[in-house]
């Protein structure tokens, strides 16, 4: 962003700063609501506006501005994520299995992104920066998809629950019938 190496390294640790405490603030509200998707897709809105910020060949400071932004929205939706999943999982070795998946695959990321953000795309990084607004962008989609499946599966368990003919399974210790998705 052509600020030199050491001041570069010490504006690392504002965003990370702030990030921790939304974090933790996100995640009290998520659960106090017992709600994950809004929670999910507002820091990716917040990651879209920060990446939206640094594609225009504005100075050094908005692109600062811009990728403070976008890591919020980038690393706080994660943990929501994770624990929407294994809050929408019956039985801990289904869970653990999911989870372990999940946590494999956000690993290629940080793989992509080293060999996304190249040299010669220099200062301004159109290509990546609009490579990463469309992915966040697609996430968002699949999420408010995903939370809409949900919702039409927990139709049809409350529909289940009411017949009363209907035989229910228990699973690790958990009555199937009591079982709603977190949405």
């Amino acid at each position: 962003m052509g600020f030199p190496k050491l001041t570069s390294l010490l504006l690392t640790a504002p965003p990370y700063a702030v990030g921790i405490v939304t974090l933790i603030l996100l995640s009290r509200h998520s659960d106090k609501k017992m709600e994950r998707c809004y929670h999910i897709c507002l820091p990716i809105i917040a990651g879209i506006i920060g990446f939206l910020i640094m594609i225009p060949d504005t100075s050094k400071y908005w692109k600062y501005l811009g990728s403070c932004i976008a890591v919020q929205g980038i690393f706080n939706a994660s943990p929501i994520s994770l624990s929407w999943l294994s809050n929408n999982m019956v039985g801990s070795t289904k869970s653990a299995t999911a989870t372990a998946m999940i946590v494999s695959f956000s690993n290629v990321g940080g793989v992509v992104a080293g060999q996304m953000f190249r040299k010669w795309e220099a200062p301004n990084y159109l290509i990546s920066l609009s490579v990463c607004v469309s992915l966040l962008l697609m996430s968002l989609i699949l999420i408010n998809i995903l939370r809409y499946c949900l919702n039409l599966e927990n139709l049809k368990l409350e529909k289940l629950s009411n017949n009363p003919s209907y035989e229910w399974e228990i699973r690790d210790g958990i009555n199937i019938r009591d079982f709603r998705y977190i949405l």
